[in-house]
Parts: C-alpha cells; sequence; structure tokens
C-alpha cells in the first residue's frame, strides 16, 4: 500500500458530472446520489479526488479527456472523509497524477482515496458493502454549500494554481 501523503487537515474537490449517472449523480432538489462515490470502472487504485490548495476551481472541474463535460466540484473535508470509513480496507489519501499534472507537473494534486477502490469494490464481497455504506455517509453529509460549478473551459490565462 503506498504510503499516505495527504494530511488530513486538507480539503479535497470530488468532480461531478452533473448530467452523469444512473440514477443522476446531482439533482438540484435532493443533493448528490451516492453513487458518484462508488469505484467506477477507472479507479482501480481508489477514488479520484483534486486537492484543493494545488488546483483551482475551473481547473479542478475540467478533464483534458472530456472536455465538453461541464463538472460540478464538491468541497470535502479529508476528515470527514476518513472519518466515515473506519470499515474500509485503507483510510489512506494517495498522490497520483491524472492528465492535469501530466501537463502542469509536480506537485500532483490528483490524488485517490484508497479505500474505496475497484479492485476491492468488484473482486472481494466483504469489501464491497463497506464501500456503499461509506458512499452512502459521504453523500448524506453533503449540504448545498460544499457543490460549485458548473464552470467555464479554462483558458491559458487562467491560473492553474491558487494564490
Amino acid at each position: 500500500m503506498p504510503e499516505n501523503i495527504i494530511t488530513h487537515d486538507r480539503r479535497v474537490y470530488r468532480q461531478c458530472n452533473p448530467d452523469g449517472g444512473d440514477p443522476p449523480f446531482y439533482n438540484p432538489k435532493s443533493g448528490i446520489h451516492h453513487s458518484l462515490f462508488r469505484p467506477g470502472n477507472r479507479d482501480f487504485d481508489g477514488l479520484s479526488f483534486i486537492r484543493i490548495e494545488l488546483r483551482t476551481p475551473i481547473w479542478a472541474a475540467y478533464r483534458i479527456e472530456n472536455p465538453e463535460i461541464r463538472f460540478l466540484l464538491i468541497n470535502l473535508s479529508c476528515v470527514d472523509l476518513s472519518n466515515a470509513a473506519a470499515n474500509l480496507s485503507s483510510q489512506s489519501f494517495v498522490d497520483t497524477p491524472d492528465e492535469m499534472d501530466n501537463r502542469f507537473g509536480e506537485p500532483w494534486a490528483h490524488c485517490v482515496f484508497a479505500g474505496a477502490n475497484l479492485n476491492d469494490y468488484k473482486s472481494d464481497p466483504a469489501k464491497t458493502n463497506p464501500i456503499r455504506v461509506w458512499a452512502k455517509k459521504v453523500a448524506a453529509q453533503i449540504n448545498q454549500n460544499q457543490i460549485s460549478g458548473p464552470f467555464l473551459s479554462p483558458s491559458d490565462q487562467d491560473s492553474y494554481r491558487p494564490t
């Protein structure tokens, strides 16, 4: 297991495609659906997040591989994510580069929450339910004030790193 390099006093963004998910990840009346916090097909090493102190919102809401999607951002506390994860295999946040990090370099803003990884979720029935419970706990804690966006596409004039 990689070393936990992200301290729990940090905050992270989770991207949310407002038009994605079945049921939809986001509904303005009911909020965020817990399925947004279950590992998807690319989350082998853990669920993806963006460290707030290393990427501005306009860039955090953008993906090179999906430039047409206007993502919402959910502002989350690493402490809250970890506290909800008492029964998961790991409570570590590990930095792993995404396409934006490959473009802009270190320090990497992208990280994963290792306890919610696809390998455990799909291959170990004893770990599937704790990940589902964690996802429901996290989604239930989110209020509308934590959700921002959608954002326009960033340009080269937009600052990548917060100042």
